[in-house]
């Protein structure tokens, strides 16, 4: 054995014990995910992921969490490539070039898309200024968004707005929407003749309600406008068909639903729809605007690794199974919102599933302030919520994730002591 593959060996060893707690332990996923759904099967779900038993984590919207298979994956590709085994002499093994051109097969075959119409990212929010800074527009152009847009969907329209004059406006969503058509409503009647580009959520993160996309690309469509979604919250809590939707361009963020890992994305382009964008970062290939998404995905060198998780997160998905997924969701949240509807005053912000949501709860309070709440559930209880206080217009508000590793346990105990807080 030579030197390096001596310290390789011996790292792995070192670094065994510290970052693969229990790993490797009663990590054998293959041979049970074919099972019928039962309570035991979800344990065997949650066992996955490296959650003690004592903490309940509803905060999926926020930050998802990896199981086991994603860590082992990004971890042994980790090794490998630092001992030089996996290399072929000529090939990078860095982002934007040579392997990741496979990793977009599987990307695009799981969103419904073409590989060349996928572009590799770290986040939905770098996605949205790939679009946001590379597309033309001339001063007074409008770009159209609704008013629970996240930070990183509406930044980048405002920062050009005031750097280069473009206009930005916003329609407001109604809380809770009636049907995808009130939205759709709403959406008709802000546009004008000067509205370039449509830039909204397929599912919000104020309330975790979705958005018509499909319908609203359509009239996007038929107006001659261009469509951007933010599906940061839908990759893995909804099934995805880009072709389908018939959007211009798609971002998402894999770290949440997808129980990718942090600091992966997917920016979907239509074909023809990726020519149209200057590069946000310019390497070798800036202006051969024929590679399409590959020159969007050519930024430097990055971390491989994190994509190589991404593709197991991909397959860890599909093996459970998308509309398995998508049922348990909707099981939980619906069992939620309904232990929910029995404390006096509380009302939802989001419409109920399926059409008007999937895995997330935005329950209003019958209270102006919770913060400490939220604070004193974590310290006291190990349970883990996103809330708001509330404002002249709305309430105080708590929103939940009803992930895959979420028990009827967890949302039981926390409902509990929410009745015991509000009295």
């Amino acid at each position: 054995m030579n030197r390096r593959m001596f310290t390789a060996e011996l790292s792995a060893l070192l670094l065994t014990p510290a970052l693969l707690p229990a790993l490797e332990e009663k990590s054998r996923w293959r041979e049970w995910v074919s099972e019928s759904d039962s309570t035991d099967y979800w344990q065997k779900v949650r066992h996955e992921f490296l959650l003690p038993d004592e903490i309940s984590y509803l905060n999926n919207g926020s930050l998802g969490l990896s199981p086991r298979p994603v860590l082992e994956a990004m971890y042994h590709h980790l090794l490998e490539t630092e001992a030089v085994r996996t290399r072929k002499y000529a090939e990078y093994p860095w982002w934007g070039y040579g392997p990741t051109l496979e990793i977009r097969k599987t990307v695009a075959d799981f969103i419904g898309a073409l590989p060349e119409e996928i572009a590799l990212t770290r986040n939905a929010t770098e996605g949205i200024n790939t679009v946001a800074t590379g597309l033309d527009l001339n001063p007074g152009d409008e770009v159209l968004l609704t008013n629970q847009e996240h930070p990183g969907g509406r930044s980048a329209w405002y920062q050009r707005a005031k750097r280069y004059g473009i206009v930005v406006r916003e329609f407001e969503l109604p809380v809770p929407p009636k049907s995808p058509a009130e939205i759709l409503e709403r959406l008709q009647g802000s546009i004008t003749s000067k509205t370039r580009v449509i830039s909204i959520s397929h599912i919000t993160t104020v309330t975790g309600g979705i958005l018509p996309a499909k319908e609203i690309c359509g009239l996007a469509r038929n107006r001659n406008i261009i469509s951007l979604i933010d599906g940061a919250h839908a990759i893995g809590q909804i099934p995805l068909n880009m072709h389908d939707m018939g959007c211009d361009y798609y971002a998402t963020s894999p770290h949440k639903w997808l129980y990718a890992p942090k600091g992966t994305g997917i920016l979907y382009c239509r074909k023809g729809m990726a020519e149209r964008l200057w590069c946000h970062t310019a390497s070798g290939a800036w202006d051969q605007p024929e590679l399409g998404c590959e020159r969007l995905t050519n930024i430097g060198t990055s971390n491989l690794s994190l994509l190589v998780g991404m593709v197991a997160a991909i397959d860890f998905h599909k093996k459970i199974g998308t509309d398995r997924i998508l049922a348990r969701q909707h099981s939980l949240a619906r069992g939620l919102r309904s232990s929910l509807s029995e404390i006096k005053g509380v009302w939802f912000g989001n419409g109920p599933p399926p059409t008007l949501s999937a895995a997330m709860v935005k329950a209003m309070l019958p209270v102006q302030k919770i913060g400490e709440f939220a604070g004193k559930l974590w310290q006291d209880h190990k349970i883990w919520v996103t809330a708001a206080d509330g404002d002249t217009r709305m309430p105080a508000s708590i929103r939940f994730s009803c992930s895959i590793y979420v028990t009827e346990k967890d949302l039981d105990r926390t409902v509990l002591l929410l009745k015991k807080h509000l009295g």
